[in-house]
């Protein structure tokens, strides 16, 4: 068990370390997009950001996954049970934070912190591949999902 949990503190450190690598590559984007002759290898996040923001928020859910797995462990005998405890309680942690993560791009697009008129998809965008994906939540119903029902699945999840 000493091994298997080290091994996850690993996975979580290695998620942590290429996110913080992602965040100088959105960092370029942002500064290369105001130069007149980019950098040819920025020239596609500055096009479409998605394509460092999609492995950025995979990343980052990754890093607190292995951390709540490893503890689940301890806690936990059966993997099952911590692999499910783990997923439910990063996905809802990350939730919570997507109304006000919305909220800014809103304001950026001019529109209101919460509009229920935003888009209805949101796109998935990692190397080669990029498309587009319906979303139930937007508007009002995304504060509500993320927050009520995010904090319940924690709390939820922190009581098995």
């Amino acid at each position: 068990m000493e091994l298997e949990i080290k091994i996850y503190l690993l996975l979580a450190v290695i998620c942590y370390a290429w996110r913080r690598a992602i965040s100088g590559m959105k960092n370029a984007a942002f500064y290369g997009k105001g130069q007149q002759n980019p950098h040819p290898r920025l020239i596609k996040f500055i096009k479409n950001l998605h394509f460092l923001e999609t492995p950025a928020w995979y990343t980052q859910a990754g890093q607190m996954f292995f951390c709540i797995l490893a503890v689940f462990r301890v806690i936990h005998e059966e993997l099952f049970t911590s692999l499910l405890l783990a997923t439910m309680i990063t996905l809802s942690g990350s939730g919570i934070a997507g109304p006000i993560y919305q909220g800014f791009i809103n304001l950026a697009d001019s529109k209101d912190f919460v509009d229920d008129a935003e888009k209805r998809e949101s796109e998935f965008a990692w190397g080669p591949i990029s498309f587009w994906w319906p979303r139930p939540w937007f508007g009002i119903y995304r504060v509500f999902l993320a927050v009520f029902w995010g904090l319940f699945i924690i709390l939820l999840g922190l009581t098995i």
